[in-house]
């Protein structure tokens, strides 16, 4: 007679990881130092200021960062937003608006967790998914941003949850799915900007991942971009009555792309910015006028760099390159317990190794990884394009570094993660999947 296997035992691994996770991050959330303090928080304290002040008037404001009259759309407000409601919560029930912040970005941080296990086990398997979730737990990197006030635990969420929802939608054709991940990408839209670029990447990928001869895709695409437009549309309407004209979701992009491709700054913030961003905007209006004038001298930059000093712009580029895929400081702390311990910076090189292995793998195995592909090869492109001061950008689209780590792996060791990829016919369910 043949045991039956109880059918919640399949979810012990990942409890067990998800304990794992938990009790890495609540050690490390004991010695962390509080999220606004140190000389790297500013961009903290900006968020704190912004959730403040809408928690307490309902007015968002931001901080001006030197562009004239750059009160309103600088942020965008989905991350203050979101502190908002946890101060106001925090307050509520313990006195303290920062006393709930780290456990709400502990509860989404495992939730991206369980988002990137549910993603690599539509692409790689089982196996390959616990290896991709145990990874993800171990990565000290999620442990800093869920202990500090930036942006990228939220992101990383919003994002996970979008591209598992097309992965789903893109191999069920269904409709609502892509309206779902519209919805959610949306979101991410409002927490950081570049989400509104992102998207029309995505539909791009998503045009060259169907096969162009099925008709339904174009209805499946205009749900996406619908629900998108329906989440970002109030803010962007927002800022056009505020400037009386067009405009779009933040008016800090210009500054960055600008600074991003200014040889004599090395393409980072310095002392010197604002004296010279000041002479550029000195005859503008508003921050979306400033924001248009710094585009324009960045785009001007360029040209000359490329006709008259075209090696310096080209390395430019490629420290700018280096720097996003570096670790970040806060990944280079020991994991583990005295010999048996390594540093962070040690996993990140060998997931971004494992990474490029597993970028070979899956780029042969049919198109159902184009979002993942994607999301990696904009967010590069778009900090390689404007700033990348520190690796703390690479954050976001680590989950999906990690699940090609896990695909390098699986097809390095053949024999104890599986035989390969998942392949499954469009419009299968995950439940055919194999080990």
């Amino acid at each position: 007679m043949t045991a039956v296997r109880p059918a919640g035992r399949a979810w012990v691994p990942l409890v067990l990881i998800l304990a794992l996770a938990t009790l890495w991050r609540a050690a490390y959330f004991a010695s962390a130092p509080s999220p606004l303090a140190g000389v790297d928080a500013q961009d903290a304290r900006e968020y704190d200021a912004i959730a403040t002040t809408l928690l307490r008037t309902g007015e968002f404001r931001t901080p001006a960062h030197g562009m004239p009259h750059g009160e309103y759309a600088i942020r965008t407000p989905g991350y203050p937003a979101f502190l908002a409601a946890i101060y106001w919560l925090g307050e509520r029930w313990f006195g303290s608006r920062l006393a709930l912040v780290r456990l709400a970005q502990l509860a989404l941080d495992l939730g991206a967790l369980l988002l990137t296990y549910a993603l690599a086990r539509r692409l790689l398997g089982r196996r390959r998914a616990l290896v991709a979730a145990f990874l993800y737990a171990l990565y000290p990197g999620f442990w800093w941003a869920a202990s500090a006030l930036y942006s990228e635990t939220l992101s990383i969420f919003l994002w996970a949850g979008a591209l598992l929802i097309l992965t789903i939608g893109f191999e069920a054709r269904r409709a609502r799915a892509f309206a779902a991940a519209g919805l959610i990408l949306g979101l991410a839209a409002l927490v950081r900007p570049t989400g509104q670029a992102f998207a029309l990447i995505l539909l791009v990928a998503l045009v060259w991942a169907y096969r162009v001869r099925e008709r339904r895709w174009v209805w499946h695409l205009a749900a996406f971009a619908v629900a998108f437009a329906a989440v970002t549309g109030p803010w962007a309407v927002r800022n056009s009555r505020l400037f009386h004209r067009p405009v779009g979701l933040s008016s800090y992009g210009g500054l960055n792309f600008f600074v991003g491709n200014y040889l004599p700054f090395h393409g980072m913030f310095r002392k010197a910015t604002y004296p010279i961003v000041n002479r550029i905007t000195a005859h503008t209006t508003d921050e979306f006028a400033a924001d248009r004038a710094l585009w324009r001298a960045g785009w001007e930059n360029i040209e000359g760099y490329v006709v008259y000093r075209p090696a310096e712009y080209a390395g430019l580029l490629w420290r700018k390159f280096r720097t996003f895929w570096s670790a970040y400081q806060a990944q280079t702390m020991v994991i583990g317990w005295g010999r048996l311990g390594f540093r962070g910076w040690q996993l990140h090189d060998a997931l971004l190794l494992l990474g490029l292995v597993g970028l070979l793998v899956a780029a042969f195995s049919g198109r159902r990884f184009a979002p993942v592909f994607a999301a990696i090869a904009f967010t590069c492109l778009v900090h390689v394009a404007t700033i990348a001061e520190e690796g703390r950008y690479n954050l976001v689209v680590m989950p999906y570094v990690i699940i090609l780590a896990s695909a390098g792996l699986g097809w390095l060791s053949p024999r104890f993660l599986g035989r390969g990829l998942v392949e499954l016919p469009m419009g299968g369910e995950a439940g055919t999947q194999a080990d």
